[in-house]
């Protein structure tokens, strides 16, 4: 789920480069709240604090609120479709949880690639 938030904060799973819709701004200016907030709790408390105690609740609950208002939850969970895909072409079906039959048992990359190409299309 790491690699999904990450390629969402970056901007990977936007339609476009610029787009309205992007996870991207948003994120950053959560990342500034939160890095303001830690900035405000080491002068208050007068000790050093955890920076990600502060940057990571802001930024993976801005892209969970923005994902789950979008309806793209779970597209932002299970991530891009062609990471999905090249994950099946390199460890088979099984990786996406589905079941093995006999022939993918034995090593027979036809069904992996096949299922992969499903996916693509």
């Amino acid at each position: 789920a790491a690699k999904q938030l990450l390629a969402a904060v970056s901007g990977h799973s936007n339609k476009t480069c610029c787009s309205h819709n992007s996870y991207f701004y948003p994120s950053v200016v959560a990342y500034a709240i939160g890095l303001l907030m830690a900035n405000a709790a080491v002068y208050l408390m007068n000790m050093g604090q955890p920076a990600l105690l502060y940057l990571v609740p802001m930024t993976v609950g801005t892209l969970s609120f923005l994902g789950w208002r979008r309806k793209e939850l779970a597209m932002l969970w299970e991530g891009p479709k062609i990471i999905r895909t090249a994950d099946v072409l390199l460890y088979g079906p099984e990786y996406e949880g589905i079941p093995q039959d006999e022939d993918t048992a034995q090593g027979d990359k036809a069904n992996a690639n096949q299922h992969a190409s499903n996916l693509v299309t």
